[in-house]
């Protein structure tokens, strides 16, 4: 285990970069399918449906925290290559995942124990 504490010259911002492009594409395309979610409680609600919801609504939010969040902490932490700075910085750049993670266990749910029954009680 390291305990070097020298600084290191800075890293060029390619990462925070390719996380904001990525993030900002797929908040553009994850918001159609957000702004009709609130359709799926036409038909009754469900803990599937209600996961969904839940799952696109946080991965947008999700998106724009990471897209602030990723030139954050790249400022911060542009001066050390260590293996917590790294750590933090993907744990960042990855956050968006959780929402869309979320969304597919719903669908997935959905499909599988309720065949696709919007009001199904299971």
């Amino acid at each position: 285990m390291s305990t070097d504490t020298r600084t290191h010259p800075a890293t060029g911002p390619l990462l925070p970069i390719l996380a904001t492009v990525g993030w900002i594409i797929t908040a553009l395309v994850l918001f159609i399918p957000t702004v009709f979610s609130p359709m799926l409680f036409d038909s009754g609600t469900s803990f599937w449906a209600v996961t969904i919801f839940v799952g696109l609504l946080s991965s947008l939010v999700l998106c724009g925290l990471s897209v602030i969040g990723s030139w954050i902490i790249w400022a911060a932490t542009r001066q050390h290559r260590g293996g917590s700075a790294r750590l933090f910085r993907g744990i960042v750049y990855l956050l968006p995942l959780i929402g869309i993670l979320v969304t597919v266990i719903g669908l997935a749910g959905l499909q599988f124990l309720c065949t696709g029954n919007l009001s199904c009680g299971a």
